[in-house]
């Protein structure tokens, strides 16, 4: 074997990774940054309080802390109502999981669905709860938000509790409580398709915190986004007035009443619907030769008397109802008129309910709760 002198380049890689691995063994000094800060600085410093805010629910038609509750619920707050600037349970919704609201143009045709489940306006899956207050109807559920305080979505079957209608789950919506101060506030939005909305509220505790009240209000409108090319026109505009009121008399440390009023009237237009081909071909455009409308009255009245007694608190929930829908549409959505016994095929209907609702419940106090686990000595004799 001869070896002329010269070395591989393999040789010198080999060589440096030799080198590399003995420098890694030898023992390198390590510094620690010091702590340069100042002593008064240490001394001044203040501690971060990091608890969370705890939400407090009525899914179980008793107050109790959202993490304590047996349930799949969503507390959508005031604080987040306000900050959002919510206005309708579809916008709220958002903020449940597997929750969804459908409209169908018309603020009456509104059907909630959870994890899929959902129904009918008359005969819904989801059911409504509004101030302890059934609406046995869907017409009556999707109302404009005002003076609200919290709006809960209960996912998972609640008949056990609410009874039918709940198959799916519940929303439960419930109205602002007494103010402590004098408070006022007033809103107006403005934007396209001639959007208006102004709503205001105020309230105000009096006679030292026996007795209060509180009103709000509001008008909300817009222009449609389809346009009509048969006429020209939008087709699914929006219009809408509402208001509630609200008196609470403390007669007591035990016994408080409290008187819920609302009312809303909706003018909107007709159905956003029209042919398959036509709306591909110029999206947002319908051409139809008859424009309908969907206009909707409903009113309410409330009174809730809660009464706290040594060992049984007792509540009663007294609740009325009213609406009525009157909508009228053309079937075909088309320009061509289609005849049915000689007469056009327009859909005209209206609806109307009554609805009144007494609820009565009886539960141990908070401060004398009930043991079901007592032990009883039975002693027999021969």
């Amino acid at each position: 074997m001869k070896f002329d002198g010269k070395l591989s380049p393999l040789f010198h890689v080999v060589q440096s990774l030799i080198a590399l691995g003995c420098l890694s063994i030898l023992p390198v000094p390590g510094y620690g940054q010091e702590d340069r800060e100042p002593a008064a600085t240490q001394e001044n410093r203040q501690e971060i309080d990091l608890e969370p805010m705890i939400v407090i629910v009525t899914a179980q038609k008793e107050s109790a802390p959202v993490l304590s509750v047996p349930l799949s619920v969503t507390a959508v707050t005031e604080e987040s109502l306000t900050s959002a600037n919510i206005q309708a349970v579809k916008s709220a919704a958002a903020y449940a999981p597997n929750a969804f609201v459908n409209e169908f143009t018309a603020r009456a045709i509104s059907n909630p669905f959870f994890r899929g489940i959902g129904g009918s306006p008359n005969n819904p899956g989801i059911g409504t709860i509004i101030d302890g207050v059934p609406q046995l109807n869907g017409s009556s559920s999707n109302i404009e938000l005002v003076d609200v305080g919290q709006i809960e979505f209960v996912r998972g079957p609640e008949g056990a509790l609410y009874g039918r209608n709940t198959a799916g789950g519940l929303i439960n919506i419930t109205s602002r409580a007494l103010s402590t101060a004098w408070t006022a506030q007033g809103q107006a939005e403005f934007g396209n398709y001639s959007r208006r909305d102004m709503r205001a509220s105020v309230a105000s505790p009096l006679l030292k915190n026996r007795f209060g009240i509180n009103l709000a209000g509001g008008y909300s409108a817009r222009d449609g986004y389809t346009v009509n090319d048969f006429t020209g026109r939008d087709l699914d505009s929006r219009e809408a007035g509402f208001g509630k009121g609200q008196l609470f008399f403390r007669v007591n440390d035990r016994l408080k009443l409290r008187f819920i009023f609302s009312g809303e009237h909706d003018n909107d237009g007709d159905y956003a619907l029209g042919d398959l081909g036509y709306i591909r071909a110029d999206p947002n455009h319908v051409n139809r030769d008859f424009e309908g409308y969907n206009h909707r009255s409903i009113g309410s009245a409330t009174l809730a008397v809660d009464y706290t007694g040594g060992a049984v608190d007792f509540t009663s929930i007294t609740g009325g109802v009213w609406w009525k829908s009157h909508a009228l549409t053309d079937l075909d959505y088309q320009i061509a008129t289609l005849a049915n016994y000689g007469m056009y095929a327009i859909r005209d209907d209206s609806e109307q309910q009554n609805q009144f609702t007494q609820e009565f419940r009886f539960a141990s106090s908070k401060d004398r709760p009930l043991s079901m686990s007592d032990e009883r000595g039975v002693s027999l004799h021969a």
